[in-house]
């Protein structure tokens, strides 16, 4: 079978791209088979529904607005942020949402750290009194821990500070506990048991 224009029919999908035809997503190609085994392409056009626009409730506020897409909740880049955060603090506390009325008693605590005084809501662990004071206490933990790298399996200061930072403090303090060492906050230093 020949066309009008004395061209042979592609075979296949990949004699049509040889051949320079583009397959766009929305003329897709249909392929016939003739009598002779030969493969016709026929353009096959998908009409897509288009989005008719309709006017609809704000997700947060209530107010009536036309969304921009079929997906649209908000009417504002506001109404959307303040959704976003309203799930994120729920997600992260769901129990401070539920009962806002009943507050927790606060209690006076020490610092691990620096041993100052500080005011904590009884059912929060807090050690330290201040985001400072958590940073120092950490810094202390891996400097003794680096020090008893140190004295201990004979290394020198630099290559036990690259095994603490090339394992981390975590895996590091294991290890410590495993061979009978713990960390004394008030001496800042790693004790045996």
């Amino acid at each position: 079978m020949i066309f009008e224009n004395g061209v042979q029919p592609a075979k296949n999908r990949a004699e049509l791209s040889r051949a320079g035809a583009t397959l766009n997503a929305p003329e897709l190609t249909a392929f016939k088979t003739t009598s002779m085994g030969l493969v016709d392409a026929i353009p096959v056009t998908r009409h897509k529904r288009k989005y008719k626009a309709r006017a609809r409730a704000c997700a947060v506020c209530g107010t009536a607005f036309t969304p921009r897409k079929r997906t649209g909740r908000f009417c504002s880049s506001t109404c959307r942020s303040r959704n976003h955060r309203s799930k994120l603090a729920t997600r992260h506390h769901p129990n401070e949402h539920q009962n806002t009325t009943k507050a927790l008693p606060a209690v006076v605590c020490h610092c691990v750290y620096c041993h100052q005084p500080f005011w904590a809501t009884e059912g929060r662990m807090r050690l330290y009194c201040k985001p400072r004071c958590k940073t120092m206490a950490s810094r202390a933990k891996k400097t003794a821990a680096v020090a008893v790298l140190a004295d201990t399996f004979g290394l020198n200061y630099d290559s036990a500070f690259s095994l603490v930072e090339r394992k981390g403090m975590q895996a590091i303090g294991k290890r410590l506990i495993t061979l009978g060492m713990h960390y004394d906050s008030s001496t800042r230093c790693y004790v045996m048991q």
